[in-house]
């Protein structure tokens, strides 16, 4: 009998370090909330650390590699993510959120409803109506409270986001900003050039953001002049996976960026890119 307590005594003082352990190793480095670009290879993954371990997951890449990514800045304990966003049905955005589903809880969805057809689309959907998680489309002027951080919609409109066909699915995808205080990150799916001087013709002070995404993995189609004078980023992140057969990031777009950013990093050179927010301050490395 003694030796049955200790036994049991033994278990929950290894489970209480495991909980302490896990609470130090995951914690951010004083940051209040800390946005990863994700290295999921050819494809897009934006996880967001928020306080009291609440997660949102912006598109998953292309395969089930974002599930290793994600065990390396979620604690184990942890197995709900509360928001999900899929910018736009593509595989190389989607395919991954699949595998996340499947793996974790899930508070909500959030994505635009876009008309498209494809195995992993439908595998999506039905996905989320048997779990029964909540599902809304978003349109440009929703905005989200994501515990101190605001998300500011802006695109698609009701009437782009109707829009079907392979390739211009991509300008149905969902252009938002991260807020935060005085500090911003500018998250743009695939919209193109197209979508992009759409928003140039919107408010400014909407677009201004510390920190841009750039759009498309750095395709030609994907940083427009425009947008880049708006936006005023002093970093941009590109999502792209190494020695892809896209020839991505396109040699022209990263001159283009280049002109009005003075930092870019890449996924393909530096793996994932950690960018701590305060309410001051946006620092990637």
């Amino acid at each position: 009998m003694k030796k049955q307590w200790s036994y049991t005594i033994l278990i929950i003082l290894a489970g209480i370090a495991l909980v302490i352990w896990s609470r130090v190793i995951f914690a951010d480095s004083g940051s209040d909330i800390t946005v990863r670009f994700l290295d999921v290879g050819q494809g897009d993954a934006i996880l967001i650390n928020l306080p009291k371990d609440e997660q949102v997951l912006i598109d998953g890449g292309p395969d089930d590699a974002v599930l290793s990514q994600i065990s390396k800045y979620m604690p184990p304990f942890d197995r709900k993510i509360e928001h999900i966003v899929l910018t736009h049905p593509h595989a190389d955005h989607l395919a991954g959120l699949v595998k996340v589903i499947e793996r974790y809880d899930v508070g909500e969805v959030l994505e635009t409803g876009a008309d498209y057809s494809s195995a992993t689309y439908k595998r999506w959907q039905d996905d989320i109506k048997s779990k029964n998680i909540p599902d809304r489309e978003i349109r440009q002027s929703d905005e989200f409270q994501w515990g101190p951080i605001k998300f500011e919609v802006l695109w698609p409109t009701k009437s782009s986001a109707s829009t079907s066909g392979e390739s211009a699915i991509n300008n149905t995808s969902v252009v938002g900003r991260l807020v935060y205080g005085q500090s911003e990150v500018m998250l743009t799916g695939d919209a193109e050039k197209e979508v992009q001087e759409n928003l140039c013709k919107i408010d400014k002070s909407k677009l201004v953001s510390d920190v841009l995404k750039v759009a498309h993995h750095g395709s030609n189609n994907g940083a427009d002049e425009c947008f880049l004078q708006a936006v005023e980023a002093k970093t941009a992140v590109i999502s792209v996976g190494r020695d892809n057969k896209f020839g991505h990031p396109h040699a022209d777009a990263l001159k283009l960026i280049s002109k009005y950013v003075y930092k870019i990093l890449r996924t393909d050179e530096e793996g994932t890119i950690s960018c701590e927010m305060s309410e001051t301050t946006v620092s990637c490395k």
